[in-house]
């Protein structure tokens, strides 16, 4: 299994990825029986087995060096699909990424039926990560309004880890690697503990305000008459 789906008591992001594969797994539940999933710029696809049994068909879409993708995307970011072909598109973790958010959006308003649902998940704070490159970050109601300008209607809007919990992970990674390696796992797991614990703590309206990674989900805006 993915360490992402279920990562070991000492890696540095165990609170992190375990909130996010639980906030995944209540918006997978929400899309059961779906037909088709891109999961557009899929990498890894490690959030694969939380959706793959609630569709009838799950793609992943990612640039041509991915052997792992089942559809290419081309150097502008278009998908070798046709239009309105999706009743969900996925994107985790992705749009920190790409160097023109707009144009991605763009392509996952093309790909989407008109009845169907965008599933967006991206970073509030955190930390510089490339993979390869690492352009964005986002407030609420930045993130809201990238993606209504891009012809959507946002339904909801869920945050995975508190300001609290964010600056811990912040803190943690700043100083681990100061740290002789050794101490590092030991670190690690202390500061995971406590970023659970002020996670826990805070309310769901702050988490949701403020967080380390904000999930949205958003429909096609209807067209005027």
């Amino acid at each position: 299994m993915s360490p992402r789906l279920d990562p070991p008591a000492f890696h540095s992001r165990w609170h992190h990825l375990r909130a996010l594969r639980r906030a995944l797994e209540r918006e997978a539940a929400a899309l059961e029986g779906k037909g088709t999933l891109i999961d557009l710029g899929c990498g890894e696809m490690p959030y694969r087995p939380l959706f793959e049994p609630r569709v009838k068909r799950y793609i992943g879409a990612d640039l041509p060096r991915n052997p792992k993708a089942d559809v290419s995307l081309d150097e502008s970011g278009g998908a070798a699909v046709a239009d309105a072909c999706a009743d969900i598109v996925l994107s985790s973790q992705v749009l920190e990424h790409v160097p023109s958010p707009p144009t991605y959006l763009a392509e996952a308003h093309r790909v989407l039926k008109a009845t169907g649902t965008l599933l967006l998940s991206t970073h509030g704070y955190w930390m510089y990560h490339p993979d390869p490159t690492d352009y964005w970050r986002w407030t609420r109601e930045g993130l809201v309004r990238q993606i209504e300008a891009a012809g959507f209607e946002v339904q909801s809007v869920c945050g995975v880890m508190n300001l609290a919990a964010s600056g811990l992970q912040l803190f943690q990674d700043g100083v681990a690697a100061a740290l002789p390696a050794a101490l590092r796992p030991a670190f690690h797991f202390a500061m995971n503990r406590a970023m659970w614990l002020v996670d826990r703590l805070g309310s769901d309206a702050s988490r949701d305000r403020d967080a380390g990674v904000f999930i949205v989900r958003a429909s096609k805006r209807a067209q005027a008459a």
